[in-house]
């Protein structure tokens, strides 16, 4: 792509993976609107929550006022933030409204009696559309939008202010319909937003291993042979005897881990191990299948 077009769509790898991204994110969004959220007149964050909120008092059917919401906000947002991010937040609106527009078409096959159950359902599959979304530079635009222009304007903290922005939608919800109405609906939001989190972090498939052993040699040795791991050793100091040591780190797949204990455990019975979950790794050997 040449500079004009890729100041608004980056280069040609990128637009294929966010586009793809965007319609497969915002279809999982609006099936989770559509399905779950419509059923028991639950609200979700953002634009598609004054648009369910409008829904449920008005009846006007949610792709429509998503839509409609979301012109001014992406005209603003392309005079006041990044071209690029307010180019995908246009694309996304489209596509969410049209998907919305699409399900609202059919019965709902998946009616269930349990509100707790819809709310922890509904919210796991919009957060798992989000998550897609966001992980690849997208967003449903909307409050998005609104939320990066005051983090570039006064520099208040994008979850913040989407907090915020929400917990008006959810009190307005509470005031025209019922408090259950509205704590469930902060149920939806906290599964959506925890799983979003996750998604764009990892799922914690990487562990990543510190290593306290006077056998240092010994563990790298077997590490690097036997797991196909790299190895770094790190300076460390025992704060109460001050004895100097080596300590290992290393970051491992979950399957690998394992091994590492094994390695471990039969090199220095008495070695201290800590292990933490790895997120974004990136770097040679952690794209494989073998994770």
């Amino acid at each position: 792509m040449n500079e004009k077009v890729a100041e608004f769509l980056g280069s040609k790898r990128e637009f294929a993976r966010t586009i793809t991204a965007t319609i497969i994110g915002d279809f999982i969004c609006a099936f989770a609107m559509t399905y779950f959220f419509q059923q028991k007149g639950f609200l979700s964050g953002g634009v598609g929550g004054i648009g369910l909120l409008l829904k449920f008092l008005y009846d006007i059917p949610t792709g429509i006022t998503v839509f409609v919401l979301n012109v001014p906000l992406v005209i603003l947002g392309y005079f006041l933030i990044n071209k690029k991010f307010t180019t995908y937040a246009m694309v996304s609106a489209f596509v969410l409204s049209g998907a919305l527009l699409f399900f609202d078409q059919f019965n709902n096959p998946f009616l269930l009696d349990d509100s707790f159950l819809v709310a922890v359902i509904g919210g796991a599959i919009n957060g798992i559309g989000m998550g897609m979304l966001f992980k690849n530079g997208s967003s449903q635009g909307g409050l998005d939008i609104v939320a990066a222009i005051f983090k570039q304007r006064f520099n208040v903290n994008i979850g913040n202010a989407l907090f915020g922005m929400n917990m008006v939608i959810v009190s307005m919800g509470c005031i025209a319909f019922s408090l259950d109405r509205g704590l469930y609906t902060v149920i939806a939001m906290y599964v959506g937003y925890n799983l979003l989190d996750r998604i764009q972090m990892g799922l914690g498939e990487r562990k990543q291993v510190m290593i306290i052993s006077s056998q240092y040699e010994e563990i790298k040795r077997q590490i690097i042979q036997k797991v196909n791991r790299g190895v770094t050793f790190l300076d460390g100091s025992g704060g109460y005897k001050h004895t100097n040591y080596k300590v290992i780190y290393t970051v491992v797949g979950r399957r690998q881990l394992a091994q590492v204990k094994e390695i471990v455990a039969h090199a220095d019975g008495n070695a201290f191990m800590a292990v933490t979950d790895a997120y974004e790794v990136r770097g040679k050997g952690f794209n494989t299948s073998e994770l």
